[in-house]
């Protein structure tokens, strides 16, 4: 059974639907990994931001430290003022000035050490300010550090998943390579495909015209099956032409003596043999040995009887065959044949018919091979292999 072109196509539709499916599945998750990728881009921004601001706290931890190195150094100049204000005192023997001088001094002295004890005071807090500032950085330096430590691992991880987007974009290529080299391979099946079934039908076409023959011969052996059962209708016919030849066998004996010599002039007859000869579709049976024939009625030459008068007319055939195909012959009256037989082909077969005939002066009547026959030609003649007619009335 030749399979039909819908049913290839439709299987490749099916083929490519499902190449086209996997491709799509490969897409959608190249799609997912490139949104992941894309969230990982904002989150390294985010760090990136945060690593800005952490070179902000990281500037402002360092100037926060050189206003704590310039206040230790004041704090430092003032208790070493205040200690020695304190510890100050005058030497035996030393001089002195005025009372009220040494009034104004301590005066001066006191107010020197309250003011500088107000500013160690403020110091102190500035300090204590700048410590508590520089806590905060430090802290906000830390977690800065632990953001770069997160960046860096994200950033590695990035770097990862870069290198597996790479090797999965490659091997995204190497299936779109592979589906197309699949889908030009499809094509090639098809057009192969679609190549041998139009070599097929064409051969189909051929079988159908062979069963068309195939059916004509079987027609022809239909017939000839008739003809060949027509044969059992005719043996009564064969049974009196027997008779009559072994008739005609004692006249012929009779003329021979010269017996009955008149009475046997007075009806037309003729039996002529054939001998062994290969005749050809279309071609007429030659029975070329003439047994007898009165009146000159039978025509050697062409093989044919010719009416010397008018009246009703028998005629048998009888052809002894060697051939390896179907062979069909046929009495000819006036090109128009008028009683057939057949055999389907075999060694040694024998096969006739007769005929009954109103002949006018002049008709013709000879035997021919028909057209069914086999085409390399058919071997006649030898054993029972006759042709005879004569005149009834």
């Amino acid at each position: 059974m030749v399979p039909s072109s819908s049913s290839k196509k439709s299987a490749v539709q099916f083929i490519l639907e499902d190449k086209r499916n996997e491709i799509c599945s490969n897409l959608a998750s190249l799609n997912s990994a490139v949104n992941k990728l894309d969230q990982t881009y904002t989150k390294l921004e985010e760090m990136i931001n945060d690593v800005d601001l952490l070179q902000c706290s990281t500037l402002e931890a360092m100037r926060v430290a050189k206003y704590m190195d310039f206040f230790l150094e004041k704090i430092l100049l003032s208790q070493e003022a205040i200690t020695f204000l304190n510890d100050f005192k005058v030497e035996p023997g030393s001089h002195w000035p005025s009372t009220e001088s040494n009034s104004h001094t301590e005066s001066a002295h006191a107010a020197t050490v309250s003011i500088l004890q107000n500013q160690l005071e403020d110091m102190q807090k500035q300090v204590s300010s700048l410590q508590e500032k520089q806590k905060i950085s430090t802290d906000r330096i830390e977690l800065a550090e632990k953001n770069i430590d997160l960046v860096k691992t994200e950033q590695k991880s990035n770097q990862d998943n870069i290198t597996k987007m790479g090797i999965k974009q490659l091997l995204l290529d190497q299936i779109q390579l592979r589906n197309d080299k699949s889908i030009l391979k499809i094509d090639d099946r098809t057009s192969t495909l679609e190549d041998s079934v139009q070599a097929i039908r064409g051969e189909v076409s051929k079988l159908q015209d062979e069963m068309k023959k195939v059916e004509v011969f079987k027609k022809l052996l239909h017939q000839l099956q008739q003809n060949v059962d027509s044969r059992a209708e005719t043996s009564t016919k064969l049974y009196d032409l027997q008779s009559e030849v072994a008739r005609l066998h004692s006249l012929m004996s009779s003329i021979e003596n010269n017996q009955c010599k008149d009475a046997i002039e007075t009806v037309p007859a003729f039996v002529a043999e054939a001998k062994i000869n290969t005749v050809r579709p279309g071609e007429r049976l030659k029975f070329t040995q003439v047994n007898y024939s009165s009146w000159g009625c039978y025509d050697d030459t062409s093989s044919s009887f010719v009416a010397p008068v008018s009246g009703l007319y028998f005629f048998s055939v009888s052809v002894n065959t060697n051939s390896p195909g179907p062979f069909s012959l046929a009495i000819i009256h006036q090109a128009e044949p008028v009683a057939l037989c057949a055999t389907p082909g075999s060694t040694d077969v024998q096969t006739s018919t007769s005929v009954l005939l109103n002949l006018c002066a002049g008709e013709q009547v000879w035997v021919e091979a028909e057209l069914r026959t086999f085409p390399q030609g058919v071997e006649i003649g030898g054993g029972f292999s006759n042709f005879i007619g004569f005149l009834i009335r």
